[in-house]
């Protein structure tokens, strides 16, 4: 009896530590779309003003020194694609991505989404 008490204490804090971690993970990724967001923003009004994206994402935005959550930020020059790769575990290298389109009125809608992060990590609007 002792055994199935202490297996089933065990089971429960293993659980709460399991989600406890996820929870975690989801604010330190919510972090990180909130800073892709703010460069999103940049690379948008560096299109508005040149007609074009920027060749690296430092033309357009400078990212706060202090992100230890990301380990890599960058725009593709063809597409305006924003990717915001990330450097802590569970999602060491995978990426958020920031997809824009342009609107009838020439102004851009952006997707968040990712490529390889598991949809329960994402935050809502990025799943």
């Amino acid at each position: 009896m002792k055994e199935a008490s202490l297996t089933a204490a065990t089971c429960v804090l293993l659980l709460s530590a399991c989600s406890n971690q996820d929870e975690i993970t989801r604010t330190r990724i919510a972090e990180a779309a909130v800073t892709g967001r703010q460069a999103v923003q940049a690379v948008e009004n560096y299109a508005k003003k040149r007609g074009r994206f920027p060749a690296h994402i430092e033309e357009a935005y400078i990212r706060p020194a202090a992100l230890k959550d990301i380990k890599l930020m960058s725009v593709d020059r063809k597409t305006g694609q924003v990717r915001v790769t990330l450097a802590f575990t569970p999602v060491d290298g995978k990426s958020l991505l920031f997809v824009p389109s342009r609107n009838a009125d020439r102004s851009f809608a952006w997707r968040c989404t990712s490529e390889d992060i598991e949809p329960r990590y994402l935050p809502e609007g990025c799943r």
